[in-house]
């Protein structure tokens, strides 16, 4: 009879939340509770090795798969990761991120979240545009990503809809976010609102009889609608995109990431 990854095993099994939380700290619970064999400590085989054995787990597509698990790979080797695996939580503060997870998983997710608020604005923005790709692909996916209520199974199926090279370039970004997150020496910074100026050039862009709805949809957060959240993740991403750098990262990050490090004081 088999064992759960989840109650036995080496920690970094249970830490494969990874993968879920670039951009934004968003996650998915689902990802765990399908999961039924650990990823086998092994080197990554090629997108397209089909002599690489399987990986069991939330992503049932084998290109998937195999790019998750170079990432994973990568990372069991880093002994930072291993060693922040082990540290106690106890009175480390936890970022206000659209999950809620204990244990190792949610040491994991914190990694990664707080990594990608550190990104450099090359990283970031092709992080962001990654994003939007999957969005536009999927309407769970772009509502997923607003209001963090994401399905492994809508995540998977998004990523195997990636060509190669974005397949690679999505974990290649998760795996990045959580060696800067374990690289940092200091707390992430609050941005300044000066940097979400743009976004007010952006909502005038919207038809007057859109605002009403997307303005409800700021104001309540993760708590909206998620058709609306989906409306506002796109307005001020593609938007963003079309503005020159490095107005358009500062725009990003701070959209992206001021909510996780609190109330302004």
């Amino acid at each position: 009879m088999s064992t759960s990854p989840f109650t036995s095993g080496p920690l970094w099994q249970r830490a494969l939340v990874i993968c879920f939380v670039v951009a934004g700290g968003i996650g998915g619970k689902a990802c765990y509770e399908r999961t039924k064999k650990a990823v086998k400590r092994e080197q990554a085989a090629e997108l397209h090795d089909t002599a690489a054995p399987e990986i069991r787990s939330a992503f049932p597509q084998p290109r998937v798969a195999a790019a998750f698990r170079g990432m994973m790979a990568a990372l069991e080797t880093d002994s930072r990761f291993m060693q922040e695996l082990k540290q106690p939580r106890t009175g480390v503060p936890k970022m206000d991120v659209a999950f809620d997870m204990e244990g190792p998983e949610g040491v994991g997710a914190q990694l990664a979240a707080r990594g990608a608020a550190r990104l450099p604005a090359g990283a970031l923005v092709d992080l962001i545009a990654l994003k939007i790709k999957l969005a536009k692909g999927s309407q769970m996916l772009c509502e997923g990503f607003w209001s963090g209520h994401l399905k492994s199974a809508d995540l998977g199926a998004g990523l195997d809809k990636l060509d190669d090279a974005d397949l690679l370039r999505w974990f290649a970004l998760t795996r990045q976010a959580v060696e800067e997150e374990l690289r940092a020496t200091t707390p992430l910074p609050r941005l300044a609102e000066t940097d979400l100026e743009p976004a007010g050039e952006l909502f005038d862009q919207v038809p007057v009889h859109e605002r009403e709805v997307l303005m409800r949809a700021l104001d309540q957060g993760t708590q909206a609608n998620p058709a609306d959240g989906c409306k506002v993740f796109l307005l001020f991403s593609q938007g963003a995109m079309t503005l020159p750098e490095p107005r358009r990262s500062k725009f990003l990050r701070a959209f992206s990431f001021n909510s996780l490090v609190g109330p302004e004081k």
